[in-house]
């Protein structure tokens, strides 16, 4: 299992490092793209970005998924664990129903409200990247 630890450490922090990005860079730069643009930029941008994220996602999700199948009774009795768990949780729904229904919304054209939305919407995920990431680096160095 230590194995799986250190896999989902490595996702974690490389994911926490990638939305950190994302957040004070990449996205406050979306409403000075040009509203003739944005749609076919979005789309571009909504391809490329799921490229590169598919892999370290998928491990992450992966080495969850075995963490807490392997873990399963220590979990229960471990509250850094369920706290990692259930930020995992947190992020993975706010992907599925807030952002990424947010940028279909965009990849039809630039909308002001979408937009706003979507930057907001991101510091939750922001915040529980950052905190699993933590939370996952501590336990792995107390046990």
């Amino acid at each position: 299992m230590q194995n799986w630890l250190i896999l989902a450490l490595a996702t974690s922090w490389m994911m926490t490092g990638i939305i950190w990005f994302v957040q004070w860079v990449h996205y406050p730069l979306f409403d000075r793209v040009g509203r003739e643009g944005f749609a076919h930029y979005e789309q571009t941008h909504t391809r490329r970005t799921f490229q590169i994220l598919l892999l370290p996602l998928g491990l992450e999700a992966l080495s969850g998924v075995i963490l807490f199948a392997g873990f399963t009774g220590e979990v229960f009795k471990t509250p850094a664990l369920m706290a990692v768990l259930g930020l995992q949780g947190i992020i993975y729904g706010l992907t599925f129903f807030v952002q990424m229904p947010l940028h279909r919304v965009l990849e039809r054209g630039f909308s002001e409200q979408a937009y706003r939305w979507l930057v907001r919407s991101n510091w939750p995920r922001t915040a529980c990247w950052t905190g699993k990431s933590i939370l996952l680096t501590h336990y792995l160095f107390t046990v």
